[in-house]
C-alpha cells in the first residue's frame, strides 16, 4: 500500500504561512507564475472562441457584404489579440533586462523588496 503522508487533524492543520523571506518569495513567485500561465491559456481560449464565432458569422452571412465585413473584422481582431498576447512575454522580458529588473522571475523580484523593521 502506498504511503501518502499523514493527515493532520490537530489545531495546526491547513495552510502554514512561510516563515522566512526566501520561502515567501518562492511561494509568491510560484503564485504569480501560475496566474500568468492561467491568463495566457484564457487568452488563447478567448482567441479560439472569438475567431470561431467570426468564422461562423462569415459562413452564415449569405453574401451580405456588411455581415462579411463584420465577421472578417471579428476574426482579424481575434488574431491581433493573439499576437499581442504572444508578444507580451518577450516584450516584458526585454524591458526587464534593459531596466535590470528580474520581471521574468517573480521570486527574485520579491527577494529584492525590503521592508523596514
Amino acid at each position: 500500500m502506498a504511503d501518502y503522508g499523514t493527515i493532520n487533524l490537530g489545531p495546526n492543520r491547513g495552510y502554514s504561512a512561510p516563515t522566512d523571506a526566501a520561502s515567501l518569495a518562492s511561494k509568491l513567485g510560484s503564485i504569480i507564475s501560475n496566474i500568468m500561465g492561467i491568463l495566457t491559456v484564457v487568452a488563447g481560449l478567448g482567441f479560439l472562441f472569438y475567431f470561431l464565432i467570426g468564422a461562423v458569422n462569415w459562413l452564415v452571412s449569405t453574401g451580405d457584404q456588411q455581415k462579411i465585413t463584420t465577421a472578417r473584422n471579428q476574426m482579424l481582431n481575434a488574431i491581433i489579440g493573439l499576437v499581442i498576447t504572444a508578444a507580451a512575454w518577450p516584450v516584458i522580458y526585454i524591458i526587464g533586462k534593459l531596466l535590470g529588473i528580474p520581471i521574468d522571475n517573480p521570486a527574485d523580484l520579491i527577494k529584492q523588496i525590503t521592508f523596514p523593521s
